[in-house]
């Protein structure tokens, strides 16, 4: 059914719409045509300011560009959204790390160990962030956990070395 603007009746329903303008974006994206899926990711935050996925597309757009500090302002709210996304949280963390806030993203990433046992990357990250910080003793600690979890993973002995 139409309304008398020739537009579906579903559109006047804001989730609706802005499920309309994401996938758009995400088409967009997917075409690499930034400018129109930025601007359809603008359009979903006029409808609703605190649409998860949509700052989540945004913060990773923002760390393409090295726009860290931006970046973490949608990571964290796509995070404060949806905090079970690891999507989401790989992308809060990472750009935690991009712009200082080391602490904060060893907690990050030591929350991913938890979830995903078996990505040797989030291993890799957190012993990084381990070594920068001083804490070189946690670091090898994060790598034989990895061991153990893993088994002998070439590039984490590398590191562990």
């Amino acid at each position: 059914m139409y309304n008398g603007e020739g537009v579906p009746e579903w559109f006047n329903n804001d989730s609706l719409r802005a499920a309309y303008y994401y996938t758009e974006a995400v088409i967009y994206a997917a075409l690499e045509e930034l400018d129109k899926s930025k601007e359809n990711l603008d359009k979903v935050f006029e409808i609703d300011s605190l649409h998860p996925s949509a700052h989540h597309r945004l913060g990773r757009f923002l760390i393409a560009e090295q726009q860290y500090d931006k970046a973490l302002l949608h990571t964290s709210k796509a995070i404060a959204g949806d905090s079970l996304n690891n999507d989401f949280l790989e992308d809060y963390g990472y750009a935690l790390s991009m712009t200082g806030n080391y602490e904060k993203a060893r907690g990050v990433y030591r929350q991913l160990i938890v979830r995903e046992p078996k990505e040797p990357n989030h291993y890799r990250l957190a012993s990084i962030l381990y070594a920068a910080t001083g804490m070189p003793h946690m670091a090898i600690s994060i790598l034989d956990s990895a061991d153990y979890k893993l088994g002998y993973f070439e590039p984490l002995a590398k590191m562990k070395r």
